[in-house]
Parts: structure tokens; sequence; C-alpha cells
């Protein structure tokens, strides 16, 4: 499924990175941090600007916990590993680090990526040090280029 059933509240948070894109171009981005989340998660016209291609997605469909209809489902329309760095709210380098993740694609207009609770903790991305903006203050006009 898309999200725990556990009962605590998700900590949603946005962080700043860069996308490596098929021709070596980065792409700046904003990414939703959300502990609550079992997948990553990009949006297709993210990933159209990449220029990568989309492979098979052959898993379970997603169940999001916060549509308020039983039984809503949403199949991933591929799945796609991309390059990534976190950076600041200048688009600067955070880390000289690149990390790599496969996310699952779907049209999410309200979201440019999503990085779920195994990316965090196998990056540790919620650890000091990191250009951390909360949800209610983030803007698109955080990090040149959005």
């Amino acid at each position: 499924s898309l999200h725990d059933q556990s009962p605590r509240r998700s900590l949603d948070t946005i962080l700043g990175i860069s996308l490596r894109a098929q021709n070596g171009q980065q792409l700046s981005r904003l990414a939703k941090l959300d502990t609550g989340s079992t997948v990553d998660l990009l949006d297709r016209a993210t990933v159209s600007e990449l220029g990568l291609a989309l492979l098979p997605y052959g898993g379970p469909p997603l169940q999001p916990l916060c549509s308020s209809e039983t039984g809503v489902v949403i199949f991933p329309e591929g799945q796609v590993e991309v390059e990534w760095s976190a950076v600041n709210s200048q688009g600067v380098v955070q880390r000289p680090k690149t990390y790599k993740t496969t996310f699952l694609v779907l049209n999410m207009p309200e979201a440019d990526c999503l990085l779920g609770k195994g990316t965090i903790g196998k990056y540790g991305l919620l650890e000091r040090g990191l250009h951390i903006l909360l949800v209610g203050h983030a803007s698109t006009d955080a990090i040149p280029g959005l």
C-alpha cells in the first residue's frame, strides 16, 4: 500500500533535490519527504523532462489512505531509476553524494516527487545538516529554476 496503516501522524517536509537527466543535465525540483509512505513517487511530467525511459511496473496497485472513498486504488504508469542529489535553497549540492532511487511514476500535478520512509532512512535524509523546508512554508521559488 501507499501508506502504513499506523495511526501515528506522518512527518511531511520538503527537500530540494537535483535530478540527473538522460543527457547529463540537472533538473532542480522539490521532493516531499513522507515518513508514512512505503514507496517513492515521481510525476510523469518530470520523468518526461528528464528524458528517461519508463520501465514496466508489475507490482500491486497502490492504495492511498488519504482517499475518502474505500476501495480506491492507483496503478503506477511504470517505474524509473533516477540519480539525484540534495540541494539547498540556492540550488547548491548539500552533500557531495549522488543517490539512486527507483521511483514509481504517476500523474501527480500537485507534486514533482515524493520520497518514502525507506529512502529517507536509507540515506539519512532527516539527519542534521540538510536544508529542510516545512511543508507550509515551501514554495516553488525556494530553488532557482522552479
